[in-house]
Formats: C-alpha cells, sequence, structure tokens
C-alpha cells in the first residue's frame, strides 16, 4: 500500500508510457493481496480516475502505436480485478472503454475483458446485437468475439432468444471455413456449449448430424480442442444420443482418453436410446471387463457406469443385470476402514483418492466414516480430488450423514487452539459454499442444507447455554 501511495503522489497529469507500465504493474502488485474495502475503494478510486485515470488515458491514446502494448496490459489488469472483486459501479465504465474501436491487437484484450463482465452482469451484455453482427461480419477477433457471444448466451439468454438461431448459424458457418487454426475452432465449440446451455433443445436437430461427426472424428484429436468436445459431451450427450448410441468407435476413445466425466454422460444417455437388452450388450462388452482394470480411473468410471445402470433399471421394474451384480461384487471389496486410516496418516495417492470418492459415491458400508474422515483430513487427499470427495460427498449425503460431518467440522473448526483451527478448516468451509460462478449445480442446489445443519447446531448450542443459565438462577 506504501508502494502505491508513493506512485499517486508522484504521478504526474500527463504520464509517459513507461511510467503509465510502471502504474499497471504495481497496481497489479497491490491487487494480488487481499484488501480491506476501504483500501480497495481507495486503489480502485485512485486507479480508474484521478490521479491515474486509467479510463481517460486508455481512451485519449488508444490511436498511439506506442501505447498498444501497456493498453493491451491495462485491459488484461482490468479484467483480473473484475474477476476478483465486487466493482459493479464499475461496470459501466468499463464496458463502455471495451467498446470503443481499437487495433485488432488491442480489441482482443478489450473483449476478453468485457467477457468477464459479461459472466456477472448483463451490463457486459449490453451490445448483444452488434457483437453478434460482428461475429458474422468482421474478418479479426474471431477467437474473442466466438467466446463473448457464447457467454452472453449461457449468462443473459433473455437478450439473445429470437437470436438463438443466427447465433447457431454463425458458429457452424465459421466451422465451415478451412482458415480456422484450433484457437478459433475451439472458441466456437465453446460458444457452441455456452449456447447449448439454453437453447440446444431449440435449435435444428437435422444440423446436429454434420457437427457431431466433426467432433467425434476431427476436433476431439485436435489437442486445442479435446478439453471443449470432451465438455460438450458431458453436458449436452443428450442432443446426439441415437448418434452415440451407433457410435463403437467414439466410445472407446473415450476409454482410450480416460475422459470419466463424458463417458458417464455417454453411456446414460445412449441407455434412454436402445432396448434393455441391447443396452445390457453394450455394458458387458464395453463396461463390465474395465470394472476389474488394474487402471483405478478406469476402474472406478465403470463401475459408477454399472451402478447407475443398476438404479436406473431398478426404478424401471427391470431385472438386475450381471453387468450391475459385477458392480456391486465390486463395491463389497472396497475397504472404507483402511482407506480411512490411510487418509488419517497422510497423504493419500490418486488412485487411492478414486477408491475413497467411489466408496463415498456409492455408500458402501462404513462410507459414512470414511467421508467424515475425508473432511477431517482433506489436506491430506490429492487438490484434484478434494472437491469431489469432500465437498460433493457430504452435499449429497443422506441427511443423518451431512448433519453428522457437519457437526464434527463444527466441533473441529472450533477447538483448541481456535485460531489454528480456524485457519486449518475455513478454506473448506468456503469449499462448501462456493458454487464456482454459479457453475457447480451441486453446490448451487443444495449447499443451504449445511447452511440449515449449521443453524440447528447454533441453535442446540444456545439452548444448551441458555438451559444451563437458568439452572444456576434456579440455584
Amino acid at each position: 500500500m506504501e508502494e502505491w501511495e508513493q506512485v499517486i503522489d508522484e504521478y504526474p497529469t500527463v504520464p509517459d508510457v513507461k511510467l503509465f507500465i510502471k502504474v499497471l504493474k504495481t497496481a497489479d502488485v497491490v491487487l494480488k493481496v487481499d484488501l480491506a474495502p476501504f483500501e480497495l475503494d481507495w486503489v480502485t478510486s485512485t486507479l480508474f480516475f484521478k490521479p491515474v485515470s486509467l479510463f481517460d488515458t486508455v481512451s485519449s491514446q488508444r490511436n498511439d502505436a506506442a501505447w498498444s502494448k501497456p493498453l493491451s496490459d491495462a485491459f488484461k489488469l482490468i479484467g483480473e480485478i473484475v474477476d476478483k472483486y465486487p466493482l459493479e459501479h464499475l461496470y459501466e465504465n468499463i464496458v463502455t472503454l471495451c467498446l470503443l474501436p481499437f487495433t485488432p491487437q488491442i480489441r482482443k484484450d478489450a473483449l476478453a475483458c468485457l467477457t468477464r463482465v459479461a459472466r456477472l452482469s448483463a451490463e457486459g451484455a449490453r451490445d448483444a446485437q452488434r457483437l453478434i453482427a460482428e461475429l458474422r461480419d468482421s474478418g479479426t477477433c474471431k477467437t474473442q468475439l466466438a467466446l463473448l457471444v457464447g457467454v452472453i448466451a449461457e449468462y443473459h439468454p433473455e437478450l439473445v432468444t429470437d437470436s438463438a438461431p443466427l447465433i447457431w448459424r454463425i458458429y457452424l458457418n465459421l466451422l465451415e471455413s478451412n482458415k480456422n487454426t484450433d484457437t478459433v475452432i475451439s472458441a466456437v465449440l465453446q460458444g457452441l456449449l455456452s449456447l447449448f446451455k439454453h437453447f440446444g433443445a431449440e435449435l435444428p436437430i437435422v444440423e446436429f448430424k454434420d457437427l457431431y461427426e466433426k467432433i467425434s472424428k476431427e476436433y476431439i484429436l485436435k489437442g486445442k480442442c479435446e478439453e471443449v468436445c470432451l465438455s460438450i459431451l458431458e453436458h449436452h450427450a443428450n442432443l446426439f444420443k441415437e448418434l452415440l448410441a451407433a457410435d463403437h468407435r467414439l466410445r472407446q476413445q473415450l476409454w482410450a482418453l480416460q475422459a470419466s466425466p463424458a463417458l458417464l454422460a455417454v453411456y446414460g444417455t445412449i441407455a434412454t436410446a436402445l432396448s434393455t437388452d441391447r443396452m445390457q450388450k453394450i455394458l458387458s462388452s464395453e463396461v463390465t471387463p474395465r470394472a476389474h482394470s488394474q487402471n483405478s480411473r478406469l476402474k472406478y468410471t465403470a463401475l459408477r457406469i454399472l451402478r447407475r445402470s443398476n438404479i436406473s433399471s431398478t426404478s424401471a421394474g427391470t431385472s438386475t443385470s450381471s453387468a450391475s451384480t459385477s458392480a456391486i461384487d465390486c463395491e463389497s471389496a472396497s475397504d472404507c476402514s483402511t482407506l480411512a486410516y490411510e487418509l488419517r496418516h497422510g497423504g493419500v495417492s490418486i488412485d487411492k483418492a478414486d477408491a475413497i470418492l467411489w466408496c463415498v459415491e456409492s455408500s458402501a458400508l462404513g462410507s459414512d466414516k470414511l467421508l467424515q474422515t475425508a473432511a477431517l483430513f482433506y489436506h491430506n487427499l490429492p487438490v484434484s480430488k478434494r472437491r469431489d470427495i469432500v465437498v460433493h460427498g457430504l452435499l449429497d449425503a443422506c441427511d443423518d450423514v451431512r448433519n453428522t460431518t457437519v457437526s464434527l467440522l463444527i466441533n473441529e473448526s472450533t477447538s483448541p487452539p481456535i485460531d489454528e483451527s480456524i485457519d486449518k478448516f475455513l478454506p473448506l468451509w468456503k469449499e462448501i459454499f462456493d458454487s464456482k460462478k454459479g457453475t457447480d449445480s451441486i453446490v448451487l442446489s443444495k449447499s443451504r442444507l449445511v447452511f440449515e445443519d449449521v443453524m440447528e447446531y447454533v441453535f442446540m448450542v444456545l439452548e444448551a447455554v441458555i438451559e444451563e443459565e437458568m439452572e444456576l438462577v434456579i440455584l
């Protein structure tokens, strides 16, 4: 903070490029620290308005080639600030700045900044129709425009309801070009992924076949496109269910990629498009053998598919398949007490974490104690597995298990020395209520249950305290 104070005290009315660059670097360092509200207000007001006047500086210097890189850096800084801090009162100014005409290089970063605002506020989507037209007609900034239009369709569908078919057509036309880089293709696919969230079921189904052919045979093989292709299959497999049901080759490719979320979605979807006998044959030939794999990721993915298949067939009144029976047999072999012991006594491997996740998800015998151990020793889990095991495991647990685990967490979070306990468990409490900007549907729909458990615990403690005080008064 002292460094920022020194910079703005010496800041001239008309800065040169070098000084502006220094200010951006200093602001970047200062804003990476968690600031108190009054500190944030002071830093941002002095940065965006006088004396630095970032808004005015970017606007006035945008046609000067010597300022090109600093202005791009300024938009990157603004985007980072938007992501980290609640600056709703500045959105209008930021959006106005982003929509000014710039050279293609600066425009790219301005659009990326605008995309970040659009995820948080309709202010960032206020010029949606112009941006859609620009995506259709412009020869530059295709990547950023494709991402931005997709974000607007995902986060502000009410603004583009009538334009959804046009956006769909623009994306398909972009994919027809043979001049696209893999980066542009990936951005267009990401845009389609966003568009599908609210409008997938309304788009012309006849055109999905050509898109599926490109995704399954071409784009998924491109390094920059693989992740978004898998996301499309994970979240919108239902749009391609007949095609997926007939595509043994793609299913084998997903197994080769060990793409667990996509595999779960694909097999769950094709089950609705096939007869029971046909589905059982697919499970027996493609999934059951992998339930015995030495590869833990393949094994537990197969088990999850089989378990879900068993649940679906049971609810439909059909008999349990041999594939599902295999899953139950494998499930019984999981030793929750051994896993809990290993978790208490040090860091566990990815393979062990997969086993823990399977036990928790399948409600194996002793999984309630295992979940509680995972919550108390979550630092011993691989970072990539903590959310699935502890947060989602807790939120998806039955009421009794969840309530008991929450009470245990509260006790441990408030045990002496209390400062150390709070520091240890506060990150986990934050994760339980963090929906990752609305992208975690489990947290969005179920975190309130944990809040209710916490309040129940608080009332129980207050009741006990009041009763104790009343007894003292009576005595």
